[in-house]
């Protein structure tokens, strides 16, 4: 998925699947036996990953899957049904955002949306042999016809959802590189689900709703403390999109650690505007690491156009903050947006190299996930966008994607992004930090594979 930036991308960062091991922990508590593997860190074949599902003679397999890893999902579930009769459930982001098409006939259930409550019905309703006709969320067959039941957000109440069991995964597999360098253990943590925001290239109000629902402070540090007890793991990721989006809960949630005196690192992503220096101070203080921090463009009509409400003066004034408190901070931003040009893209990078507080931005290209609005305005052709494959296995960030967007080919994106992600972080300010952060061999062995790319795509043109 990372492209030239595998090697990077896995030595900084690994971490386990939150959604799926909630989901797992949710039937578990109802008395189901469940097995995971992560293919993630699963280091057979898979003709092995096959051979050690039917080692257990499972009753239903299911499978979640991202975009770009659709093929796979829809691949194993065929080899499957090819040697055993079980049940096969189609989940994930992926499936919940695109239509019935998608709804292969390798699969004989899908599940759309927050999986907890359509799956525990479903699995109840195929135990007992009861109509599953009225289970939202639900995807099935009907004598030939499929039929798709609408979502029901039904989880109004986070803290029911038990503490994820991490013993279902080698969790010891999982680890981060802190900003020290240290490389340490590492989980997956959430205060909420949802998101109020309206980005055009990201599809989370369909996954969880439009209701922004968040976990009581207590029981979040309940489950940081269960995980430090159980499995001795002291880092923490939190996937929230906008972790400081409810003020107060994270004051009380960083206080809670505090009190209790829970010796532990922690990072996650936030928005610009949700940066203030009290906050982040105590935020520091309970073990605050690092941040990473949306800026997307600094075009002004294309941050319109993909509704990122954000300013350059707040993203200056953010990053200014990060520096003066000691918090890493780290800078995602995009190209191929719609309305993009070589120009804004040049305004973009020169917006990034100039702010001295950023010491290291991603660049990715856009993707039109389905199910995201952007999707929807490249398919009519809005903003001079261009949808030019639906091959789901093409939907990369990190290599040329599957947008034309006024005459940029994804070929010119893919080297655009490597010549202005260069250009971007390489400042004698910033090297250092580079070398700090991701270790000189693999920063060296990254950016000669970056030259090597661009040299030989300057040779073939």
């Amino acid at each position: 998925m990372f492209g030239n930036f595998t090697k990077l991308a896995r030595t900084h960062s690994l971490l386990p699947p939150l959604g799926v091991v909630q989901l797992a922990s949710y039937i578990g508590r109802e008395g189901h036996v469940v097995k995971m593997i992560d293919t993630q860190v699963y280091n057979g074949s898979v003709d092995d990953l096959l051979s050690e599902i039917l080692k257990e003679s499972p009753d239903i397999v299911g499978i979640s899957s991202l975009t770009p890893n659709f093929h796979l999902a829809k691949k194993l579930a065929s080899m499957i049904k090819n040697k055993a009769d079980i049940f096969t459930i189609i989940g994930g982001v992926h499936f919940t955002l695109s239509d019935d098409s998608e709804f292969y006939s390798e699969f004989d259930y899908g599940i759309r949306g927050e999986g907890e409550l359509p799956l525990s019905r479903l699995l109840r309703a195929l135990d007992k042999g009861s109509d599953i006709c009225d289970i939202h969320g639900l995807t099935y067959r009907k004598n030939g016809q499929i039929f798709t039941n609408p979502i029901e957000f039904g989880l109004t109440e986070l803290d029911n959802i038990p503490i994820p069991n991490w013993s279902l995964l080698p969790i010891d597999n999982y680890r981060m590189i802190l900003p020290n360098r240290k490389k340490v253990q590492a989980v997956s943590i959430a205060t909420a689900r949802g998101c109020p925001f309206k980005c055009a290239f990201c599809g989370e109000p369909r996954l969880f709703g439009k209701k922004y629902k968040v976990h009581s402070p207590k029981r979040i540090v309940d489950e940081i403390e269960e995980i430090v007890n159980k499995h001795k793991i002291t880092h923490f990721f939190f996937f929230d999109s906008t972790l400081t989006l409810r003020r107060e809960l994270i004051l009380e949630m960083c206080g809670e650690i505090l009190n209790r005196k829970l010796k532990i690192t922690f990072e996650g992503y936030t928005r610009v505007d949700r940066v203030d220096e009290e906050l982040f101070t105590l935020m520091k203080r309970a073990g605050l690491v690092r941040i990473s921090l949306g800026i997307e463009s600094a075009n002004e009509k294309i941050l319109r156009l993909i509704q990122k409400q954000i300013d350059l003066d707040k993203v200056r004034n953010a990053f200014r903050i990060m520096r003066k408190l000691k918090i890493e901070a780290q800078s995602f931003a995009m190209i191929g947006n719609p309305g993009e040009t070589r120009e804004t893209i040049k305004e973009t990078a020169r917006f990034i190299r100039s702010v001295n507080d950023i010491k290291f931005s991603n660049l990715s290209i856009a993707v039109p996930y389905p199910g995201t609005e952007l999707y929807e305005m490249a398919k009519k052709g809005e903003h001079g966008l261009k949808l030019l494959s639906k091959d789901y296995k093409e939907y990369n960030r990190y290599e040329k994607g599957v947008l034309e967007v006024n005459g940029l080919s994804p070929e010119e994106l893919a080297r655009l992004q490597k010549k202005y992600l260069i250009y971007m972080n390489f400042t004698p300010r910033k090297i250092f930090h580079l070398i700090k952060q991701f270790g000189l061999s693999d920063l060296l062995f990254t950016v000669y594979k970056i030259c090597l790319n661009l040299l030989n795509k300057s040779t073939s043109n």
